[in-house]
């Protein structure tokens, strides 16, 4: 909820038309399926510092949904975004590859949504592809729908290869 009133209060509330806005997202990415939708489609989520397993106390996801924030980012008219989202949405069975570690929780988490704006957002239903489609301004990310994001050690430093290579080039 932190990331979502940090992007409406310093980014939808600030930013003036003309002006560039930029959301990056450098972590984990995960899936979740809501338990009180009908929907088996996995939603993607991105894990925040203090994102926590759904459980019998708080049965609420507690990541951040991807379509949450693309709904606040819509909000910015006359605006140019760029969005660099550098965490991969699936899931997979093991967390290494080769040297490198897979930038998403293994498991696909379950429970309710709670909008963390209140009446501002919409429950998410859009699987990541079709959430990408139609991304307000450019999105940048390091796969496609079902692939790996990777993250490496460098000198000192762990980074996802996507943000060090990104970096690297600004």
């Amino acid at each position: 909820s932190q990331i979502l009133t940090a992007v409406q209060e310093h980014l939808v509330n600030q930013a003036q038309p003309g002006d560039t806005v930029l959301f990056h997202f450098s972590g984990l990415g995960s899936q979740a399926s809501l338990a009180d939708k009908s929907a088996t489609t996995a939603l993607p989520t991105l894990v925040a510092a203090d994102s926590r397993w759904p459980d019998d106390e708080m049965a609420v996801v507690q990541d951040l949904f991807a379509e949450n924030l693309a709904q606040l980012l819509a909000n910015l008219r006359g605006v140019r975004v760029l969005t660099v989202i550098d965490a991969s949405p699936a899931s997979f069975s093991t967390m290494q590859r080769g040297n490198f570690r897979v930038r998403s929780r293994p498991a696909v988490s379950n429970g309710a949504w709670r909008s963390p704006l209140g009446a501002q957002l919409t429950p998410p239903t859009k699987a990541w592809q079709s959430l990408t489609t139609n991304w307000p301004g450019m999105l940048l990310q390091p796969c496609l729908d079902g692939e790996i994001a990777l993250e490496g050690n460098w000198s000192g430093f762990s980074a996802g290869l996507f943000t060090y290579a990104l970096t690297q080039q600004i």
